[in-house]
């Protein structure tokens, strides 16, 4: 298994004091496991009308991490293989 980290870093430049002048800039941290699995369980009702258990939203995670792109688009897989079993 490789793992892959990423360090970003953001030099404030003119762009940023633009943005200060007019909004306000957020910071953005990644959600916890814990956080994700929530999120994946609230998803799968709201957005694709399906219940998603605990385990599957944990073996989601724990294979893809908290980047909620990646999740949402493995969710729409299963909610749609879900309704195809369901016919």
């Amino acid at each position: 298994m490789r793992i892959i980290n990423t360090v970003l870093f953001w030099r404030v430049g003119k762009l940023d004091k633009l943005i200060e002048k007019v909004g306000i800039k957020v910071k953005c941290d990644p959600l916890s496991a814990r956080q994700a699995r929530q999120w994946l369980i609230e998803r799968s009702e709201k957005t694709h009308d399906c219940r998603l258990s605990q385990q599957t939203a944990e073996a989601l995670v724990h294979r893809l991490g908290s980047n909620l792109g990646k999740l949402e688009g493995e969710l729409g897989k299963l909610a749609v293989l879900a309704g195809a079993s369901q016919r």
